[in-house]
């Protein structure tokens, strides 16, 4: 990310983008457990869905809002200029 997606910033130390960059992934992978999490168990139990079709929901929902908090918190935190 540090030479391709984001422009490098030299005068910030690379242990600490790298530190940063595993606490943003960190955050990302909680929040997507939680979304699956209780994401499949609402659509199962509350709308009646199977419990496959749930997770498969919960997965593609997490996905995408993942993705984004990934983005913005590694561009605005991370690798800021």
């Amino acid at each position: 990310n540090r030479r391709w997606t984001f422009a490098d910033v030299p005068t910030r130390a690379i242990r600490r983008q790298f530190a940063q960059f595993l606490a943003v992934n960190a955050v990302g992978l909680t929040l997507n457990q939680l979304i699956v999490y209780f994401g499949s168990r609402l659509l199962h139990y509350h709308l009646d869905l199977s419990f496959k079709t749930a997770a498969n929901l919960s997965l593609l929902g997490a996905t995408a809002i993942v993705v984004f908090w990934n983005f913005f918190a590694n561009k605005h935190w991370t690798f800021k200029a």
